[in-house]
């Protein structure tokens, strides 16, 4: 982004600002969360709840470099798109992209900030204005104000540990270069048929079934791979060399050299492709539910994780390997390995919100909260069973009512969990 590592956001109509808002953002070398959630990095007041609690992400991925990713129901606009960003996408200077009813400008560290109430009506250019002149028009609408005056600068503290956010849809889908899988990937289940067919089986215990399912799930990362020939391939000839790199012989394909070559490669763009998109989508669900992301480190980054864009994931792991990052074989495999534990994760976090939530709502539960109030020993004991009745219509329409973050407040907590627990058994 810049030799100094420093990016400048800046809401451009400085009309739009709310008092007491800060209308520019400064980052050095660190990431930020934007939002209508107090607490965040950079809060935006909505009224209208257009703006989700987290929004957007801009984060820092080392060498001066920012990518913005949108976490929002409502969707980020990057550049005047019509349509919401469905990637994440690395910003520059001169960018913008559009927050709820912000426009925010993307400039040089260098540049000036202020925060400043919405300015009074215009009529004339000031003495104060010392860049571009004013709009001909004595009162100009807010969408193009005028050029902003220097004034101090905002400075962004160091991003602190964010609260668990409420659940925001992934973003729809859109093109983008590479195209993307159109199947869903299946993670291979080796199971084993039975010669005959099975005894009915005793109810598993709760926990069991669930614990299950990571050893169901396993990958073969060899499976249905065949050996690379240990015949060497004729010097020149293109096909071969790749026939014999992917564990084929000629008699294995049907149609023409050239024709098989292009095939392999659009194949693989769109492989390349999918898992970049599925990558990117692993990484906004980590975002929302508060668990850390991968961070861009000195060695072992896998360019999968980290490339702009599809295109630039390829043409990086079709070329010699680039110092601070994984060959190309050991990124497919770490990323594949990545999104089996992040499926793992899903199905035990949706474990743990379930069995807290059935807890909540448990006969035992109810009585005990509607005991404390004192609630059961001021009615005669005929009357008993209407008013734990009445206690779980009040206690259902409280959960309800936020039934979204309490909901979410709970997955996020074992989801956390649980990937704490893959990291770790990867790490052994």
């Amino acid at each position: 982004m810049s030799e100094s590592g420093t990016l400048l956001l800046r809401i451009r109509d400085a009309g739009a600002v709310p008092g007491g808002t800060p209308r520019s953002l400064r980052l050095d070398r660190h990431g930020a969360v934007i939002g209508r959630a107090p607490g965040l990095d950079w809060t935006l007041p909505d009224p209208d709840m257009y703006i989700s609690s987290r929004h957007c992400e801009v984060e820092y991925v080392g060498g001066g470099m920012y990518r913005l990713v949108d976490l929002s129901t409502n969707g980020t606009y990057l550049n005047g798109a019509q349509d919401r960003m469905a990637t994440a996408k690395m910003l520059t200077e001169g960018d913008a992209f559009r927050v709820g009813r912000f426009d925010i400008d993307v400039l040089p560290g260098n540049a000036s900030a202020e925060e400043e109430p919405a300015p009074e009506p215009a009529a004339a250019p000031s003495a104060g204005w010392d860049a571009a002149p004013a709009p001909a028009e004595p009162a100009p609408p807010p969408p193009p104000p005028p050029p902003p005056a220097p004034e101090p600068v905002i400075e962004a503290a160091p991003p602190a540990p964010e609260p668990v956010p409420a659940p925001e849809p992934a973003p729809a889908p859109a093109p983008i270069e590479a195209a993307k899988v159109e199947e869903a990937w299946v993670a291979p289940t080796p199971v084993e048929e039975p010669a005959a067919p099975a005894p009915v089986a005793e109810p598993v215990a709760g926990d069991a079934s669930w614990d299950t399912i990571e050893d169901t799930n396993a990958v073969d990362w060899n499976r249905g791979f065949g050996e690379e020939s240990a015949a060497p391939a004729p010097a020149g000839d293109v096909l071969a060399q790749l026939l014999k790199a992917a564990g084929l012989s000629r008699d294995d394909v049907k149609g023409g050299d050239d024709a098989t070559i292009e095939a392999a490669g659009l194949l693989l763009r769109q492989l390349v492709g999918g898992l970049v998109v599925m990558m990117e989508a692993r990484a906004r669900a980590k975002a929302q539910m508060g668990a850390q992301n991968t961070i861009f480190s000195r060695d072992g980054n896998n360019p999968i994780k980290f490339a702009m864009s599809p295109a630039h994931a390829l043409a990086q792991m079709l070329s010699p390997p680039v110092s601070g990052f994984m060959g190309a074989e050991r990124a497919v495999e770490d990323s594949y390995r990545d999104l089996q534990a992040h499926q793992i994760a899903t199905l035990k976090a949706m474990q743990g919100a379930l069995r807290a939530t059935l807890d909540r709502f448990s006969p035992d539960a109810i009585k005990k909260r509607a005991d404390s109030k004192g609630l059961i020993a001021r009615i005669l004991p005929g009357a008993r069973a209407s008013a734990l009745w009445e206690a779980y219509e009040r206690e259902f329409g409280g959960v309800a009512q936020g039934s979204d973050e309490a909901f979410m407040d709970i997955f996020a907590k074992e989801f956390r969990k649980a990937y704490e627990a893959e990291a770790a058994k990867s790490a052994k």
